[in-house]
């Protein structure tokens, strides 16, 4: 995963597609377009604080961990009718 420190001042200023969520869809997206159009700049933005080289998240084991946390955005859901 590349991050803007990895990149020079001048690179990170301009990009050809630039997708708003790193989730299913966003990443698919990203990945086909980097396929199909090698030449071209794409970003991934994603919400939420860096989970760069978190071993909780790196460890499918430490899943439980980030329950309630700050990577944990703790959604409250309703209970639909049958």
């Amino acid at each position: 995963m590349a991050t803007t420190n990895d990149f020079p001042a001048g690179d990170v200023n301009s990009y050809d597609y630039i997708i708003v969520g790193g989730g299913t869809a966003g990443c698919v997206i990203a990945s086909r377009l980097a396929q199909y159009l090698p030449n071209k700049r794409i970003l991934v933005i994603e919400g939420g604080p860096s989970d760069f080289n978190d071993d909780r998240v790196l460890n499918l084991r430490e899943w439980l961990n980030l329950l309630g946390g700050e990577l944990d955005y703790d959604y409250p859901t309703t209970e639909q009718p049958m």
